[in-house]
């Protein structure tokens, strides 16, 4: 997978009702095209969380992540 640099890429719990609830929403209002999303149990997800070294097996965090520059965790 190519990694789109001019994107913010959201990494989300792709088992919870709540946070696919919301990125739902937010897919509809993106009227800038500007995120992309993945579930953190995703290959996609899974290879960004172990190369940061990064819990990957519980999933109670969101992630935005903007490439080659920063990446930002809220949890519980």
């Amino acid at each position: 997978m190519e990694i789109n640099t001019e994107k913010f890429y959201v990494l989300y719990d792709g088992d919870c009702g709540f946070c696919n609830y919301w990125v739902q929403w937010i897919l509809r209002r993106d009227q800038k095209d500007l995120l992309l999303f993945a579930s953190l149990q995703s290959d996609f997800g899974q290879k960004f969380l172990k190369s940061r070294g990064l819990e990957n097996k519980i999933f109670n965090t969101l992630i935005l992540w903007s490439p080659e520059k920063y990446y930002l965790t809220k949890s519980e």
